[in-house]
């Protein structure tokens, strides 16, 4: 969290569970040095970041949105408009791609 501007991290941690804490600090600690995309996405759209913050989170793990890619593309204008409905995301998707990468059922 170390390249994170102060004011990002106090309205980013204020509030949050403590297991997301932790999963935080282990990433900044280079504890969790690899986390598959889609997992950091659900945790963008868990947390309800902002596009911005979203973005910055994802650089954290090494990985960028890209508009090449339609659930980037979704899931960058979901966070763009502050839809954090994990269900219409997936079904956005769905209806893109065939394929559902957050609502296992």
């Amino acid at each position: 969290l170390k390249s994170w501007s102060e004011t990002f991290r106090r309205e980013f941690l204020k509030n949050r569970a403590p297991n997301f804490l932790l999963w935080l600090t282990n990433i900044a600690d280079k504890k969790i040095s690899r986390l598959e995309k889609i997992t950091a996405l659900a945790f963008c759209i868990g947390l309800n970041l902002t596009l911005p913050q979203a973005q910055e989170l994802l650089g954290t793990l090494g990985y960028e949105l890209s508009d090449d890619s339609p659930v980037d593309r979704i899931v960058s204008q979901c966070l763009e408009y502050g839809n954090y409905d994990v269900f219409d995301i997936d079904n956005k998707i769905l209806a893109e791609t065939g394929k559902s990468p957050f609502v296992k059922i």
